[in-house]
């Protein structure tokens, strides 16, 4: 998300904007390979969130309150500001699935994120149904949320040294055949623990999925229900890859059959867009933003349902007039999200969280 909102404000910068960033490193930002005047870097060492938006942030601004127009900050805000605040709120799943997160970081979102939307002089979010659900679940004033989606880049072709290096480690891993991929973090609203038990069952009973491999690739928050699913599988044919970085993602995306991605809640869910990218079918979740984002694009089941995603796993795999129309929907959709769009959505609720903190006033 944030790399494409940077990107994307470089992109459609105008005269004399400036975008400071404050991060650990210019990699960690997105911008290590940016050279922009519109773009500048400050390190900010990486605290715990209390220090961050309690003290640190905080003073930060009121040091530079004569020359910072509009701060931009992620799920929280700085507990005061002399400065207007834009607060990106990408999802309320924690409000819809409560179940799926530890107490406490239950209990830090639902005091603070309902609070700190209702204080920001604008409240950015990814999708239409992310905007409709931050206004009736915290009662905000509509003109003040504004949808900013994320941004996804075509890549270009990896030169071959690069790709050399990512086919090694993934010999290294036994991925030695035909796979689907799972990409994403492992949290248990993304579902995993289904989509190996659908996979494994569409391995069982379908002759044409038989040799296949189901790749998990993304870093773990908690939870551990796929570790169980996954002792439960043909050995060999559950692979996990752990965090992965750029060039890994592309080609795992480019090689698999399809990408599942049946998660419970997305206020976007980029994989799927990222798939399209580069022409592999996605088989998705139909619950929350995902119907909006791919736009008819995948192939859409119930994620509560075992049967319907092994079915899908079947389809989207044997079903070749079916592919190939995914395949060329999804190339069509994956143009509606660019780094322009993007950019230009994000600029004007910035310059609206500034105007209307001078209306506030």
């Amino acid at each position: 998300m944030l790399r494409g909102l940077i990107r994307g404000l470089d992109l459609v910068s105008q005269g004399d904007d400036r975008f400071t960033i404050l991060a650990n490193s210019r990699d960690e930002a997105g911008i290590g390979d940016i050279h922009s005047p519109s773009l500048q870097f400050q390190r900010m060492a990486r605290r715990p969130g209390a220090v961050h938006f309690g003290s640190e942030l905080p003073w930060y601004l009121a040091r530079r309150r004569s020359e910072v127009d509009v701060a931009f900050t992620v799920t929280h805000g700085p507990l005061r500001s002399p400065v207007p605040i834009a607060l990106m709120v990408q999802d309320l799943s924690f409000l819809h699935l409560p179940e799926v997160y530890p107490r406490r970081t239950r209990q830090r979102l639902k005091a603070l994120v309902g609070l700190q939307s209702r204080r920001a002089n604008a409240v950015l979010t990814v999708s239409d149904f992310c905007r409709q659900d931050l206004i009736n679940s915290f009662g905000l004033d509509p003109g003040r949320v504004h949808v900013v989606p994320n941004a996804v880049e075509v890549p270009s072709p990896l030169p071959p040294d690069r790709r050399a290096r990512v086919l090694a480690g993934m010999a290294r891993h036994q991925i030695d055949g035909p796979f689907l991929l799972y990409l994403g973090n492992l949290h248990p609203r993304k579902n995993v623990p289904r989509t190996i038990r659908a996979f494994v069952e569409a391995r069982r009973i379908d002759p044409a999925l038989r040799h296949h491999q189901l790749v998990i690739a993304g870093g773990r928050w908690w939870g551990t229900g796929e570790s169980a699913e996954a002792e439960a599988a043909p050995s060999g044919s559950v692979v996990f890859l752990g965090r992965v970085d750029d060039d890994t993602r592309q080609v795992l995306l480019e090689q698999a059959d399809a990408l599942v991605y049946v998660s419970r809640f997305e206020g976007f869910g980029l994989p799927p867009l990222e798939a399209m990218a580069v022409s592999t079918p996605v088989l998705a979740g139909d619950a929350a933003a995902v119907p909006e984002v791919t736009g008819g694009a995948a192939m859409l089941v119930d994620p509560e349902d075992d049967r319907a995603i092994t079915e899908g796993i079947r389809r989207i795999v044997t079903d070749g007039p079916r592919r190939a129309e995914l395949i060329e929907r999804g190339r069509g959709r994956v143009a509606h999200y660019d780094l322009a769009t993007t950019g230009a959505a994000a600029r004007a609720a910035l310059a609206c969280a500034g105007s209307q903190a001078l209306i506030d006033r």
